[in-house]
This record gives C-alpha cells, structure tokens and sequence, in this order.
C-alpha cells in the first residue's frame, strides 16, 4: 500500500518523536535513515501453507542509506494505519 503524504508526515513525526536522537545505526554507526512510502504486510506462519482470514500487521520499513540495515514498526502502533475492526468484511475488489 502506498502512503498518502499525510500517512507518511504521521509516520515520519512518530519516528522523530519515539527515536532518541542521534539514532545510530546499531551495524554502521551512521544516523542516515529512509522512512518508506510503502506499507508492507508480515501474515501469520502456517509451516509453509498460506492462512487466509489470519492476523496481518502492517509494517512500515524504515532503512539506513548506508548499509541497508532495516527497521520494521507497525503502522497501527505508528498510527498510520487504522486497526481492522473485529468482524469487518473485507473490501471486495
């Protein structure tokens, strides 16, 4: 899913906000991060099969320029993301 660019403003405000500065890399040491413009989804392990209906949690990857280390937060917890009400319907396409 592509943010909008007020999604990516809110993701990027909770980074600032929740990160302590100077936030250093923990493999290069460098403080030089890209915030995505996508959100990518984690679904629940099935030894290999494919879960449909299960838990997905919304991931925003977060990426040092340097060395390619990668972040992931959870964009319902980022507030970027609203969580699924239980017994929603799915949108059909």
């Amino acid at each position: 899913m592509k943010l909008t660019s007020e999604q990516h403003q809110k993701l990027t405000k909770f980074v600032a906000a929740k990160w302590r500065p100077p936030f250093l890399c923990p493999y290069c040491q460098t403080n030089n991060w890209n915030i995505t413009q996508e959100i990518f989804q984690l679904t629940e392990f099935s030894s290999g099969g494919l879960v449909l209906g299960g838990p997905v949690v919304p991931l925003a990857p977060v990426t040092c320029n340097n060395c390619g280390h990668t972040v992931l937060l959870n964009a319902i917890v980022a507030g970027v993301i609203e969580p699924r009400k239980e017994g929603a319907k799915k949108d059909a396409k």
